[in-house]
């Protein structure tokens, strides 16, 4: 949290804090902008912030299911679900890569180049020593798993911690300084390149589960490279008594939280791939990444452009709730209504995109669809509770629900995949109203602001998804009728369903339009 004060910390490098604090080493910017100076900016910057965020993650949306279907058909399912089974150890370790220091960057009012350049330092070495472990535990992982092939992959996949460990003050530094467009293309490019290398692999040297390697280590290359050349700042030598205690006990605690929402996120892939094999586990991973890893990447980088403003506006409770209500409320106009159609339309869409082979995900995929519903809003409760700076409750809440949903997964293997997926919908539903209450405490918003923003986005939602099983009945109903006929006509009524209800609801159209014109400006007293 910034300091309830308002004091200035020193700038290293030899200037006290009566000096002038907007440059450091050698010209280049500081990052001791003020809540003040920040909201100047913030109009301009999140309205842009806001479109290439958006832009560039639906963009990327598109390469995610390109690439998956073009690999779909190069790569077998039971490949698919031997590289999930390491995935499952790797994003464990991904928990630890930033040690939320990324995320104490982002929320700090004042930082010198000195904390900088120790927190550099400090992920690097997190990152060479994730590498380090994972690899050694490679073995172990192929032994648990009685796949001998799973402990080169995981090591030789072990090398992307180190790489990213090189990128993360970077990544939150293009955050912090509300670089959108530069996020937006670093967050689309790598996945281009590290997509094409992939169908490379697989296409010309029927590398199966090596081609998804290849595209892991040549995303974070790319990632690595964009970052460094699209921020100037420089880290200088490692030194004491900069200050960085409070921004590590800051990450400690959105670490602890990240560590136990890895559980609640993978436990499922985990079980499933001891339990029920991997050619099951190819189908779960293939429904999930098709679904609920996009989502989440909509709603990550669109917390790099929230949270920097919702920290710098926190003493001022009006407009925090307001700027709060207007996001919460544009991101579930457009996002509820598009899940509720997938979740209608999951047989069609695994059909078109994956081959028929991959069918028996198409169930899990509804259930998944209604988690992701869900957390069109639950993924927001992290705003809170890190813009208010209580990384404590956030891990609180973690160590209370990982376990019941740990739990539920166990209980849904009974039933499949499918039971696995409902048991995580399940689960998802049950946390909803204990998660608004928990993570609201201490902030400006109540639980009436949470309702206000999305009860007319659900309505919305519930009618595109009455015009959409009507449409996929009506033409389905045909006999020839292609899946892709029936997805293609299914689509363009929901959207177009959608497009009307948003233009004759004058309530619905402002609460999307006032995302753009309401940000930025100060609520009327």
């Amino acid at each position: 949290m910034p300091d309830a004060s308002g004091a200035v910390d020193a700038v290293d490098a030899g200037q006290s804090a009566n000096q002038p604090t907007d440059r450091i080493d050698g010209g280049i910017a500081d990052e001791t902008v003020g809540k003040r100076d920040m909201r100047k900016t913030t109009g301009s910057a999140v309205r842009s912030g806001m479109a290439w965020t958006l832009g560039g993650q639906w963009a990327g949306y598109a390469v995610q299911i390109v690439s998956t279907a073009v690999l779909a058909r190069l790569i077998s399912p039971s490949d698919f679900g031997l590289f999930g089974e390491a995935l499952t150890v790797t994003a464990f370790a991904t928990q630890l890569q930033s040690l939320g220091l990324s995320q104490a960057v982002i929320q700090r009012a004042k930082l010198t180049h000195g904390q900088m350049s120790n927190l550099f330092w400090v992920n690097v070495a997190a990152g060479a020593l994730l590498t380090v472990l994972v690899a050694a535990a490679a073995p172990a992982v192929a032994v648990f798993y009685h796949k001998p092939a799973l402990a080169a992959v995981t090591a030789v996949v072990s090398v992307t911690f180190l790489i990213y460990g090189f990128a993360v003050q970077h990544s939150a530094l293009m955050a912090r300084r509300m670089k959108f467009r530069a996020i937006a293309l670093r967050s689309l490019t790598p996945r281009i390149i590290g997509a094409v290398a992939a169908v490379v692999a697989a296409a010309a040297f029927n590398a199966g589960y090596w081609a998804l390697a290849v595209q892991q280590i040549v995303a974070a290359v790319c990632s690595t490279i964009f970052v460094w050349t699209a921020i100037d700042w420089r880290p200088g030598r490692p030194k004491r008594g900069t200050g960085v205690r409070p921004l590590l006990r800051f990450g400690a605690g959105v670490s602890v939280a990240n560590l136990f929402y890895y559980f609640s996120s993978n436990a499922d892939n985990i079980l499933v791939g001891r339990f029920l094999g991997t050619g099951p586990l190819g189908l779960y991973s293939r429904a999930y990444n098709l679904f609920l890893v996009p989502l989440r990447q909509i709603h990550g980088p669109m917390g790099n452009v929230v949270q920097p403003v919702m920290s710098a506006i926190y003493g001022e409770p009006e407009r925090y709730r307001q700027f709060y209500r207007r996001t919460l409320s544009g991101i579930t106009v457009v996002g509820m209504p598009g899940v509720v159609f997938l979740a209608v339309m999951s047989r069609r869409v695994i059909e078109v995109l994956l081959g028929q082979r991959w069918i028996g995900a198409s169930d899990a995929f509804r259930w998944l669809a209604v988690a992701g519903f869900l957390q069109m809003v639950m993924r927001t409760f992290g705003w809170l509770f890190t813009t208010s700076g209580r990384s404590r409750a956030m891990a609180t809440w973690a160590a209370v629900t990982t376990p019941i949903t740990v739990l539920a997964f166990v209980c849904g293997l009974h039933w499949g995949i499918s039971g696995v997926a409902a048991a995580y919908a399940i689960s998802q539903l049950a946390f909803v109203l204990p998660g608004i209450w928990w993570s609201q405490r201490g902030t400006p918003i109540t639980f009436g602001d949470v309702w206000l923003s999305v009860w007319r986005p659900i309505a919305l939602s519930a009618v595109v998804g009455a015009v959409t099983i009507v449409v996929r009945q009506v033409v389905g109903a045909f006999d020839g009728a292609a899946s892709v006929v029936v997805l293609g006509a299914a689509g363009i009524a929901a959207v177009a369903c959608w497009g009307l209800m948003v233009y004759f609801w004058p309530e619905l159209r402002r609460e999307l339009l006032a995302l753009r014109g309401t940000i930025g400006r100060r609520p009327a007293k």
